[in-house]
């Protein structure tokens, strides 16, 4: 399992990521304004079929708190099961982009921490 990313007031953290295909990412969400979103008509993007369902329920869940001014952290985990590139920005910057490469069969990441 990855090391969690830590999405904090503006930014995300480590804003290009290798992972093993079936690893998990959790990350730390501290403001229900600052969550990932998965920027589904990126170019990067390399699954076309890629089901981003959880990062919906995740988005829906963050604006119930922001409605309800609840502003205690959060955690959301999500699994890679499907190698290829995925790009995320934060729910309240796009320009805070962060790429997530899933290694395939045969590939791997180019250091031991992942974090390119």
């Amino acid at each position: 399992m990855q090391d969690p990313v830590d999405i904090s007031q503006a930014a995300l953290k480590n804003p290009v990521i290798c992972l093993a295909k079936g690893d998990s990412m959790i990350f730390t969400i501290r403001n229900p304004y600052h969550y990932p979103v998965y920027l589904k008509d990126s170019v990067i993007n390399s699954n076309p079929s890629f089901d981003y369902g959880s990062f919906l329920i995740l988005s829906d869940q963050m604006k119930t708190k922001q409605a309800n001014n609840i502003t205690a952290p959060s955690m959301f985990a999500f699994t890679f099961t499907v190698q290829g590139s995925y790009v995320f920005v934060d729910a309240s910057d796009s320009e805070q982009l962060m790429i997530v490469r899933v290694a395939g069969a045969g590939e791997s990441c180019p250091d031991p921490d992942r974090y390119i």
